[in-house]
């Protein structure tokens, strides 16, 4: 299609994680060669954020997730920005698994749990500020979020 269309052989695609998308791609172009797939900060980040705001116009939660500030959200896209940020380009496991922990970790930490932050990204290292973490502890909430 991409060739008959337009003259061209995709060999990249950018995306968020998405493997539906890409599954999609790599059926409708065989070229013979395989189209490589590039992860995008941006979009993964645009993708999470979009999640969260899903969450708070969910009726299905309960009304503290539902009442997800706009600051919040934008402190958890930052956040992840900021994780991934640091991991850069490594595919290293150590810096994989290092990055999982950072994104899960960072609900806890704006939430104000701060036990399990890496003292790189948290001044408040194992404190526990305003902690709005056990009204947040609703069935479902935390794993959703």
């Amino acid at each position: 299609m991409s060739i008959a269309q337009h003259g061209l052989k995709y060999k990249f695609y950018i995306g968020d994680g998405n493997s539906r998308v890409y599954s999609r791609i790599k059926q409708r172009f065989p070229y013979g060669r395989e189209v490589i797939k590039v992860e995008c900060a941006n979009h993964t980040v645009k993708n999470y954020r979009n999640h969260l705001h899903k969450i708070s116009k969910n009726l299905l939660f309960p009304i503290p997730a539902r009442r997800l500030p706009e600051s919040r959200i934008v402190r958890l896209k930052y956040g992840a920005r900021k994780a991934i940020e640091s991991a850069g380009e490594s595919t290293e496991s150590r810096a994989v698994v290092q990055l999982k922990q950072d994104i899960r970790n960072g609900p806890y930490h704006v939430f104000g749990c701060h036990e399990n932050c890496r003292e790189q990204y948290c001044k408040n290292k194992g404190t526990t500020d305003e902690n709005f973490l056990p009204s947040m502890k609703e069935p479902g909430t935390m794993e959703a979020i």
